[in-house]
């Protein structure tokens, strides 16, 4: 999509800034198995209870079961022996031989349901004995009622009594059944509600259990996300005050919808304030004019080279322009869609001191190049200054004496100025004893021209009368850089005042010179004096490049000095006041030694 032509589409639902750094996978994963582990074993433990449980249940509904079989079959066995007793009552009544038919039919199953009675109560030894009691009694039983069978004679009391005899012992042996059973079904039933209980009281304290076991896990990991997380938001501020500390941003670009999103260090550098998602149209805005084109065929070509790299100049909240370099390159979302990530920096300040390097490269060669013609047009004034020397000495006319007296005159500011030119050029290589008055004057001879034709008027007030220890080509160039920004600040007809004063500084009580270098030009504003030590900062445009005062607090610094602006802009009087103090002794003692290789090895030591 061609950047002239983007326009707003919905915001993104999801942007790769936005979201949250999330807790430690590998760690995450391994509390989340701890987390489900614990109630499968509290599940297995339930479990495993629960068969124990079914398991004794299971028992004793076997043995409920068992004593119903039992008593079962002895209810059975009581039957069959009324109806042997109803057989024989009843044949020995009618005499006939159809009524014994009960008495048959029992006395042909009756052994079988012994024998198989026996087999229930096999692993009871107390129903084992009672059951041969039984068995015995009706043996007996039969033996009588045989004999009453084949005499067709009851016996009353005999018979009688072993039935009723055998009788009990079923009854007996029934109650016992019953009894056991009993005793093993209240034992199922208090079985089954402890278990139920146990059930329950597990149940509620793995619940309870997992409750604060989870709750703590829980809060410990939320404790671990929000610590991670304030480790981000950290890490996040550092970030972005290393952006903001090395001038630098992040922004990413969606070329489907056009929008951005700009980092705060990135949304200051595009004067975008409070504007976090702006559509490219917006950032283009903000470009120089003349960079556009080149910016937009950066970004397409980076699209499809997947790499981006440009420098452009963008407009400062003053409107004032910087420079600006690019780095990116192309990613994709989960979806598939390509979007640049871009890193810029600020390198307004590198541009500037390219230039103001490139300035001082043609300084230093103007210098040496002055140096050098100072040198060659000395030798021949200083002939042509003997040879007037002479004819003055030789011609007694009053008009030719005039003319050359006014010719040595000029010969001699030209011989000042080539003199402290060439002082100007040749730097300090170690302190000297120096009068400031006389740096400060050697500093005024080279505008003396330009004042004079801009009818500057220069007016001196020397009272110092000590030397400072001092690198005299350094005071001097900053005195000339002084000078010439007050003369670059006056209009025609303006004044210059320097002077001096041998003074004590308050604060410390130190002893040194007061120079002062003031003008009547146009002043400066409060914004402009906490500026003017700035590197690059000029107001002169494209006449300077914005070092000379800084260079200048760099020489009061290394004097050991002190300096202070006052400036007004308005009332009766206007212009700006330089007060520059300089300790006699401006130069640490370790630098006045001498500096032979013995010396400097001491020092290092």
């Amino acid at each position: 999509m061609p950047l002239s032509r983007l326009e707003l589409l919905p915001k993104l639902s999801a942007h790769p800034a936005d979201s949250s750094a999330e807790p430690d996978a590998a760690a995450f994963q391994k509390e989340l198995r701890r987390i489900t582990q614990v109630p499968l074993i509290a599940m297995v433990i339930v479990g495993v209870m629960l068969v124990l449980a079914i398991l004794e249940l299971t028992s004793m509904a076997t043995w409920v079961d068992h004593a119903d079989r039992v008593i079962a079959a002895t209810n059975m066995l009581q039957l069959m022996t009324i109806d042997e007793e109803t057989g024989v009552r009843g044949f020995l009544i009618t005499h006939d031989p159809a009524t014994l038919e009960p008495w048959t039919d029992a006395q042909r199953q009756i052994a079988k349901q012994f024998d198989a009675l026996g087999v229930l109560i096999r692993d009871n030894p107390s129903q084992q004995q009672k059951l041969l009691r039984i068995r015995a009694k009706h043996d007996l039983w039969q033996k009588v009622a045989k004999n009453e069978i084949s005499t067709q004679v009851q016996a009353v009391d005999e018979g009688k009594q072993q039935m009723d005899a055998l009788r009990l012992e079923i009854g007996g042996f029934r109650s016992a059944e019953e009894a056991l059973r009993e005793a093993k079904s209240v034992e199922n039933i208090w079985i089954l509600g402890a278990v139920l209980s146990s059930l329950f009281a597990v149940g509620l304290t793995v619940m309870l259990g997992m409750k604060t076991w989870l709750t703590g896990k829980i809060n410990f990991l939320n404790r671990v996300r929000q610590a991670e997380l304030g480790e981000l938001r950290d890490k996040t501020e550092l970030i972005e005050l290393a952006q903001f500390a090395v001038a630098a941003g992040y922004w990413y670009y969606y070329p489907p919808t056009g929008l951005c999103y700009l980092s705060p260090s990135e949304q200051k550098i595009f004067g975008l304030h409070d504007t976090m998602r702006p559509l490219i149209g917006e950032i283009l805005e903000r470009i120089y004019p003349e960079d556009r084109e080149n910016f937009s065929s950066a970004i397409e070509q980076g699209m499809h080279s997947g790499v981006y790299s440009v420098e452009f100049r963008t407009y400062k909240k003053d409107r004032s322009l910087q420079w600006i370099a690019g780095q990116g390159r192309v990613l994709k979302t989960v979806a598939g869609e390509m979007y640049m990530v871009s890193i810029n920096f600020n390198v307004n300040g590198q541009k500037l001191a390219e230039e103001a390097l490139r300035k001082t490269e043609k300084l230093a060669v103007a210098g040496r190049l002055a140096a050098t013609i100072a040198h060659e047009i000395n030798n021949p004034l200083e002939s042509v200054t003997n040879l007037l020397y002479l004819v003055r000495a030789t011609n007694k006319d009053a008009l030719i004496e005039s003319y050359l007296a006014t010719a040595e005159e000029e010969l001699a500011r030209v011989a000042h100025v080539v003199t402290y030119s060439l002082r100007f050029h040749r730097q300090s290589t170690r302190p000297t004893l120096e009068l400031v008055s006389g740096i400060l004057d050697s500093a005024a001879v080279i505008y003396k021209t330009r004042l004079m034709l801009n009818r500057v008027n220069v007016v001196r007030d020397y009272a110092d009368v000590s030397s400072v220890y001092c690198y005299s080509s350094d005071l001097q160039q900053m005195f000339s850089n002084l000078i010439g920004n007050a003369f670059d600040a006056i209009p025609e007809g303006g004044t210059i005042y320097l002077r001096t004063r041998e003074s004590h500084q308050f604060m410390t009580g130190q002893r040194g010179i007061r120079i002062s270098i003031a003008d009547t030009g146009y002043g400066m504003d409060a914004k402009t004096i906490e500026l003017i030590a700035e590197p690059f900062y000029t107001t002169k445009g494209m006449n300077g490049c914005g070092l000379g005062l800084w260079i200048s607090r760099d020489i009061i610094k290394k004097h050991q000095g002190t300096l202070a602006v006052r400036s007004r802009q308005t009332g009766g009087f206007r212009g700006t006041l330089f007060s520059i103090f300089l300790p006699f002794e401006a130069i640490p003692k370790l630098a006045q030694r001498s500096q032979s290789p013995a010396t400097a090895i001491a020092d290092l030591n």
